[in-house]
């Protein structure tokens, strides 16, 4: 039988030396203790199940009473614990993989800019309140805490909230949700679509002054309403006196005088909403629309629409600038047209007329 000696000063792991009491070393002439491979094999035995997890009273057990169908059983728990630890160290690395790529991709965002974009569905839990803390943090933990199976690392979800923008003065979180593709078990789903996007750096309280100005852009761009023709006459009622249809960009209602390639006009929807506008006293707003939605929404609405920032397009050839034909168009409807100075990059060098024509 073979011996190895270990003196005092050897440092033998601390789980080892709590499990002495299963093993008798022998003691050689100078006292050191002599350990037989079959010692050495029941602390590698007593290491490999602590680390694991089992308990010292399972683990004594175990060694006392070791039999075929014992040891099989205790290899199964193991091959089961170990296949679990396995899982969540891959759901690590993936979180992990995650941030980085999360963070390689912010250094490529433009920051605080406004712009569309279209996002698959996203599967989501929400707090079970009505009330949300002012402590955005307390509440995101909170929510963390109740979903603590379902959530491996919090930051590697997106966070968001439903706002009630009813007063735009004082917007407040009606509730808190967390949205991502591992979530194994959900209570609803964001659907997929087109949603407006604006990335920021900076702390979570920033995100107010930010919001407004989206708010602003829906707006403008007759975001505000959805598909919901009835949304009209409801911010008619809180006081809206003009609604762009379009901004940079085609939408449900018409077409834009940028990015258009289609050529698109006033659709269908746009159609109804222009008669809406005109029902519930709402000015129709053309400025950003494209030369065919432009045509389509004075032959639609029985009511003088307006262009409320625009330039005139022989003074500074832009898409979004109205020509002398649609200057001309508007003013024969009753319309109204607001000039509006555009940047240094569009004056043009020739020398300008003196006196602009009084037809317009």
């Amino acid at each position: 039988m073979k011996f190895q000696n270990y003196t005092t000063s050897d440092r033998i792991p601390c789980v080892i030396m709590k499990s002495l009491v299963f093993i008798h070393p022998m003691r050689d002439k100078n006292n050191y203790r002599q350990y037989t491979t079959s010692d050495i094999h029941r602390l590698n035995v007593i290491r490999d199940l602590r680390n694991l997890g089992f308990s010292m009273k399972s683990i004594q057990d175990y060694l006392e009473n070791r039999t075929i169908a014992n040891s099989l059983s205790f290899m199964e728990e193991e091959e089961r614990i170990i296949n679990q630890k396995i899982q969540e160290l891959y759901q690590l690395k993936v979180d992990i993989l995650h941030r980085k790529a999360s963070l390689k991709a912010c250094q490529q965002l433009p920051m605080e800019a406004i712009e569309l974009m279209r996002l698959p569905q996203r599967k989501c839990v929400a707090l079970k309140t009505d009330a949300v803390h002012d402590d955005v943090e307390y509440q995101l933990m909170k929510l963390s805490k109740e979903y603590e199976k379902n959530i491996y690392t919090i930051a590697n979800f997106n966070t968001g909230f439903f706002l009630d923008v009813s007063d735009r003065e004082h917007i407040h979180a009606s509730s808190v949700f967390i949205a991502g593709e591992s979530l194994q078990d959900w209570e609803f789903t964001l659907p997929a679509g087109t949603y407006l996007n604006l990335y920021y750096q900076g702390a979570r309280d920033k995100a107010h002054e930010h919001l407004k100005r989206m708010l602003k852009y829906c707006d403008e761009n007759g975001y505000a309403i959805g598909k919901d023709i009835t949304n009209v006459e409801r911010f008619r009622h809180r006081g809206v006196v003009y609604m762009t249809l379009c901004h940079n960009g085609n939408n449900d209602i018409c077409g834009s005088a940028r990015y258009n390639e289609e050529g698109l006009g006033v659709s269908t929807f746009g159609e109804q909403v222009i008669k809406e506008m005109n029902r519930v006293g709402m000015m129709v707003d053309v400025s950003h629309a494209g030369e065919k939605s432009f045509y389509d929404a004075l032959a639609i609405s029985g009511k003088p629409i307006v262009a409320s920032h625009s330039s005139a397009r022989a003074l500074c050839d832009h898409p979004r600038n109205l020509t002398d034909d649609q200057l001309k168009a508007l003013a024969a409807k009753g319309g109204w047209h607001r000039y509006v100075c555009m940047a240094d990059s569009c004056a043009r060098t020739e020398k300008l007329p003196s006196r602009m024509p009084s037809s317009i």
